[in-house]
């Protein structure tokens, strides 16, 4: 599948494309070396203007050069520590919220957000992590699961999943000790490795396990059932950027903001109570 930001820069490109602007795309593939090697080609070239989905919101330093070569930039999908500028972000916190609360509603008390995010050790809430998008998430779930009185929520935020090795990570998980009755995937590739674990587990989605996820995929309304997911606005986000940055170029002297997109949930079947719930209804 894309990476995150991918689909919004194509969005961009064609409002710029159409503004008669030339396009040049590049890939970081969220490494913050290539990024930096990225931009400085882009900066040699004279590019007008840069849209950039930032590969660590911890790491100004690849950002600076854009801004004292004073060339307009606008940020997308993520904001970065210490860098003032524009940025078209979606609302993660609450949409994490309101993922965990369904879940929390039908009985859920063991719940784990699951992430490809490199991270050293387990997560403490103190953390920072180095994008922005996922911490937000991180907040909006443990400040559910704070509000409905579950202790240690910090516990239950699986970082670090290995991108080779996703499958494995979330199959131990399900086999582990007080196993989680929802998981709530940041990313479809996690929630693909949640399906397809639970499937060769013999775990029936929701009977048995509830699954949730952020960033929508073709795959998730054709399974059985299919995935409920927060649908991002990744047409907004990306030609609102390019519009941003059009402005920019154009002289619009105004502060930089940050412009925050709602996010949608789109419910299909993978959502019911856990079996203990279920079973003690029943009776």
């Amino acid at each position: 599948g894309t990476h995150p930001g991918q689909r919004e820069a194509a969005e961009a490109a064609d409002v710029a494309a159409a503004a008669g602007y030339d396009v040049i795309l590049s890939n970081s593939d969220e490494r913050p070396e290539v990024e930096a090697k990225a931009i400085a080609v882009l900066l040699a070239k004279r590019v007008d203007g840069m849209l950039v989905a930032p590969a660590s919101s911890l790491a100004p330093g690849n950002l600076r050069p854009v801004i004292e070569a004073r060339r307009p930039l606008v940020l997308f999908d993520r904001t970065v520590v210490g860098i003032e500028a524009d940025a078209v972000v979606t609302g993660n916190r609450a949409a994490a919220q309101q993922l965990t609360e369904l879940l929390l509603d039908v009985g859920h008390r063991r719940i784990a957000f699951t992430t490809t995010l490199p991270h050293d050790g387990p997560f403490r809430r103190a953390d920072e992590l180095s994008m922005s998008a996922v911490a937000e998430r991180v907040d909006g779930f443990l400040g559910a699961l704070t509000a409905a009185g579950i202790a240690q929520p910090a516990s239950f935020v699986h970082l670090n999943a290995p991108r080779a090795g996703v499958d494995t990570l979330v199959a131990g998980l399900l086999q582990s000790d007080n196993a989680p009755t929802a998981i709530i995937a940041s990313d479809s590739l996690i929630a693909l490795a949640a399906f397809r674990a639970a499937q060769r587990l013999g775990q029936s989605i929701p009977d048995q396990l509830s699954l949730v996820s952020f960033d929508d995929a073709d795959w998730m309304s054709v399974t059985m059932p299919g995935i409920t997911v927060m649908e991002q606005p990744i047409h907004r986000v990306g030609a609102e950027g390019a519009r941003i940055l059009l402005r920019r170029l154009a002289g619009d002297p105004s502060p930089a903001a940050t412009v925050v997109f709602a996010q949608r949930l789109i419910e299909r079947g993978s959502v019911a109570a856990p079996a203990h719930v279920a079973t003690s209804v029943r009776a």
